[in-house]
């Protein structure tokens, strides 16, 4: 999905504010309204790029379908499931870095912690080679770098506030440090994306 154009892009920019809610208080029917929306805008420009080319090789392409889409909740969060499933069955104790920081129940948590895209049905043929486990497995992937997406979003707005403020000279060499900070986090983000999704498209 990550190779999908700007979908995500433009999924995130529609649902950032509902997603960052308490996820008792997301309305799931908001964000499958959001989640068609995005995926309809991202095949109207893959349309218009293909007829753009002139090819014939490019109207062959197969692009999302909503309906192949559903948004839904997890019943744990990311990283209560990631310790489910790497903690062992009698070890309570967490076992991912930042559990009790970020995972807690009393901290709160927010739709991004919960949400997830599932796959009603895999389309013929490809259901014949991709099995329901691998989807799963996938699901976990996917909901980790939609949460790194959501990260770089929120760094790139930082990045846009820094802008701002560099045009200030009585602050500009106080948040010096703060500045490089950013961007070396900014940096990593991107990174681990790039690497992440060049890896699950090979």
């Amino acid at each position: 999905l990550l190779d999908q154009g700007d979908f995500l892009v433009n999924f995130l920019q529609a649902t950032g504010e509902e997603l960052t809610k308490p996820h008792e208080e997301v309305s799931i029917g908001r964000l499958q309204h959001f989640l068609g929306i995005a995926i309809q805008v991202t095949e109207a420009q893959r349309d218009v790029d293909i007829y753009s080319r002139n090819t014939f090789d490019g109207k062959n392409e197969r692009g999302l379908v909503p309906a192949n889409l559903r948004c839904r909740f997890s019943k744990e969060s990311l990283v209560s499931h990631l310790d489910f499933l790497y903690g062992g069955v009698a070890d309570h104790q967490p076992r991912t870095p930042s559990r009790q920081k970020y995972g807690s129940p009393i901290l709160g948590t927010t739709g991004f912690d919960f949400f997830e895209i599932d796959f009603p049905r895999v389309p013929f043929p490809i259901s014949l080679i991709i099995s329901r486990t691998s989807i799963e497995n996938y699901k976990i992937l996917f909901r980790h770098l939609f949460f790194v997406k959501y990260v770089e979003r929120r760094l790139v707005g930082v990045w846009s506030d820094h802008q701002v403020l560099k045009k200030l000279d009585s602050v500009r060499g106080l948040l010096g440090p703060s500045f490089m900070l950013r961007q070396r986090m900014l940096h990593f983000v991107q990174n681990l994306i790039d690497r992440k999704s060049t890896r699950l498209n090979s």
